[in-house]
């Protein structure tokens, strides 16, 4: 199947048919069990009754986007980074009386996240937060999975996230290329996990010029303003980049879209293929 270069933009979230079943018994939790690699996959409502469903559905999306589908790698001397704020200081997260523990200082969601652990199986991690909406406190569970997968180190890694820094000084083309195709097989890596892990994905969470379809990709207009370009040294090298990425578009334009199993491990796919179309 080919694919068309379109200019539209997407929105929201795209649903895919992803998460298997879980059969072991569930282990308690302990501060060694939390130090890792992980996806913050989605919050679970269903402890709430009506009228708290309706507190929740006033803030649900923001609530989403800033912790669902988020990479965090926690260590074992009370540090943590999310996948977002990789360049950035490390947060701090530590036991804050009874079962609980708080993560701070991580960045935009994880700020200040305190928690209580549930049950873990399967590397299948669920926790309740309690959050504040108003005069309320409403019981939220988050399911968190832990990467184990070799591949998918480079998203937790500084290395792999070298392309978050914006650089000091104008890049020459070899260099420019490198960050770009940097950033896609990151995203590609991403895509992949989420593929596995998730029964959605955000296109927020991705930060490229792109749009998202199924069974396609294409992309949006250039924006200087766009989270894509602040990764660049200033607007006139983002749009170069911009130009860049369209150029690998066209060179893929006579070939086959990939085909998967869902239309996320076809985004990671096709990430990939850019990025090697990227001369």
């Amino acid at each position: 199947m080919s694919y068309t270069l379109t200019k539209s933009l997407a929105a929201g979230l795209v649903a895919v048919s992803l998460l298997s079943s879980c059969s072991d018994k569930p282990k308690k939790i302990t501060a060694g069990d939390l130090e890792g690699n992980w996806l913050v996959v989605y919050p679970d409502h269903d402890s709430l009754d009506r009228r708290q469903l309706d507190i929740y559905g006033t803030i649900q999306d923001s609530i989403v986007s800033a912790k669902g589908l988020k990479l965090l790698k926690i260590d074992a001397n009370n540090t943590f980074r999310q996948g977002d704020s990789l360049s950035a200081g490390a947060g701090q997260w530590q036991p804050t009386g009874g079962d609980a523990f708080t993560l701070r200082n991580g960045g935009e969601g994880f700020e200040l996240f305190t928690f209580t652990p549930l049950y873990l199986k399967n590397d299948t991690l669920d926790v309740v937060e309690y959050i504040a909406a108003g005069k309320e406190k409403l019981p939220v569970n988050w399911r968190l999975k832990r990467i184990t997968d070799k591949g998918a180190d480079t998203l937790f890694t500084a290395p792999g996230n070298t392309w978050r820094s914006r650089p000091a000084a104008a890049e020459n083309e070899a260099q420019l290329k490198q960050r770009l195709r940097s950033m896609l097989a990151y995203y590609s890596v991403y895509f992949r996990i989420v593929s596995i892990e998730a029964s959605y994905f955000s296109p927020k969470k991705v930060h490229l010029p792109l749009t998202y379809y199924q069974h396609g990709v294409g992309m949006i207009d250039f924006d200087p303003g766009a989270a894509f370009a602040r990764y660049f040294y200033d607007e006139v090298q983002a749009l170069q980049a911009y130009n860049v990425l369209s150029g690998a578009f066209d060179a893929l334009e006579s070939e086959e879209y990939p085909s998967g199993d869902n239309f996320v491990i076809e985004y990671s796919m096709f990430l990939m293929q850019l990025a090697k179309a990227i001369k």
